[in-house]
């Protein structure tokens, strides 16, 4: 089970741009918590795709629409494509079943050090 606390974009130096812009900062991994840096990274890029696929299906009320049209709490899954909560593999399933092709859930490489 994840730590409630953990929000994954505590780890960016850009929190407000975390599953919006695909290039933001991070801060440095320490050896302690390279798991949860690493996992914010990949909750980042694959929040990005999500965003990029819910802007072109949903031009009006995006995340709202998204979120009526799989019968999601909205709040909820704000929260997730903030950053605040953690993204499960439950939710990228559901995205890539709503979406299709249209959704590409392949990331770029990972790197750590930045």
């Amino acid at each position: 089970m994840s730590n409630p606390s953990y929000q994954p974009k505590s780890f960016s130096t850009e929190p407000l741009q975390f599953g919006k812009s695909l290039h933001i900062g991070w801060k440095p991994v320490e050896p302690a918590t390279e798991e949860l840096h690493m996992a914010a990274r990949i909750q980042h890029q694959q929040c990005v795709a999500i965003h990029r696929a819910i802007i072109e299906r949903y031009s009006y009320r995006r995340l709202k629409g998204y979120t009526n049209a799989i019968g999601r709490p909205y709040e909820q899954f704000r929260r997730i494509m903030r950053g605040d909560a953690v993204l499960h593999l439950r939710d990228l399933a559901e995205a890539k079943l709503h979406f299709g092709d249209a959704l590409n859930l392949n990331v770029p490489a990972l790197g750590v050090s930045q």
